[in-house]
């Protein structure tokens, strides 16, 4: 079973969109954990409209923000794998099943899928392609896993838990982390299966502040020197911030 880990906050706009594209998946041994983060609009509401019992809402009565609120996803979370999907984000309905397919046939721990960026009304602003592997250094040039596209043999990552203290790319400090011992085999499906939503209310849409918390990561996370920073940083302001332009 995969479980799907859903973080929502006042996502009552885009997230029946996240909900119905695991409900019209072709690989149907899921179950989705979505956490309400404190929502003060409709998104418990709608979350509550589907009566599907693999839905699983949990309400937080106290403000855990995206990193907490995944964390407490992994914690409950029942499945062999985990995935991750955004509230405002959502999949091609064969995502799962191409995903488990290939970790299953090349016993990989870690998958990500290609991106198709779109916009607040759904129009497709572009492509964002992945290579079939990825190796540490690879990500040090930029965050080219969409956190909606991963999923993860829970088994074979031990605590898996996110930074609560990291406001942006989060999920950028825990790849480095999951791949630093260079023992994880990843695989990507190059091909645009998660569809990601860039618009003005998202926490990456501030350009400065995204590169703010990548060198924020590369100096308290990763350790680096100065000198080894500013090489990464270099690197991931040229290729990382692909993603997040419109």
């Amino acid at each position: 079973m995969v479980s799907i880990i859903t973080p929502a906050y006042n996502a009552d706009k885009f997230i029946k969109f996240s909900i119905e594209s695991v409900l019209m998946q072709s690989y149907q041994d899921w179950e989705m954990i979505i956490i309400d983060d404190c929502s003060t609009d409709d998104t418990i509401k709608i979350v509550k409209s589907y009566h599907d019992i693999r839905i699983k809402l949990i309400v937080s009565d106290t403000k855990l923000f995206t990193a907490g609120a995944r964390n407490l996803g992994i914690m409950k979370a029942q499945g062999n794998y985990i995935a991750f999907l955004d509230s405002d984000d959502f999949w091609h309905r064969d995502k799962l099943q191409k995903q488990i397919s290939l970790m299953f046939n090349s016993k990989a721990f870690f998958a990500y899928t290609g991106v198709n960026k779109i916009n607040n009304k759904g129009k497709e602003l572009g492509n964002i392609s992945v290579p079939e592997s990825l190796k540490y250094n690879n990500l040090l040039r930029g965050n080219k896993i969409c956190c909606s596209s991963v999923i993860i043999d829970i088994k074979a990552i031990k605590d898996l838990k996110f930074n609560i203290h990291y406001v942006i790319h989060e999920d950028y400090a825990l790849w480095l982390k999951i791949f630093r011992s260079g023992s994880i085999n990843a695989v990507g499906i190059n091909e645009p299966l998660t569809f990601y939503r860039v618009h003005n209310d998202g926490k990456t849409n501030n350009k400065l502040m995204v590169l703010k918390w990548a060198w924020k990561i590369f100096r308290e996370s990763e350790e680096f020197s100065f000198t080894k920073s500013s090489i990464s940083f270099f690197f991931y302001a040229i290729e990382g911030l692909k993603k997040y332009i419109v």
